[in-house]
């Protein structure tokens, strides 16, 4: 990444407008998991295309709280 703080502020201003909604699906999806458990809710797909989607839903988490994390970390001067 370069060295421009203009340029970091920018990548930290996308990253949490992209993690925030996903975050809002992941709660969404542990309601749905909670739900489907109790069998109050049918599913949309088969079980194994709702295990894939949940796991990418995850991992794209992961991946995106951690560069946020990460970005928060930089010193102050760096930025």
């Amino acid at each position: 990444m370069p060295a421009d703080p203009l340029y970091a502020r920018q990548v930290k201003a996308v990253l949490g407008r992209v993690t925030a909604p996903l975050l809002g699906a992941g709660i969404l999806s542990l309601f749905w998991m909670i739900l489907r458990a109790r069998g109050m809710v049918g599913g949309l797909f088969s079980e194994e295309v709702e295990v894939a989607l949940v796991v990418a839903l995850w991992a794209v988490l992961f991946v995106l709280v951690s560069a946020v994390g990460l970005m928060s970390t930089r010193k102050q001067n760096q930025l």
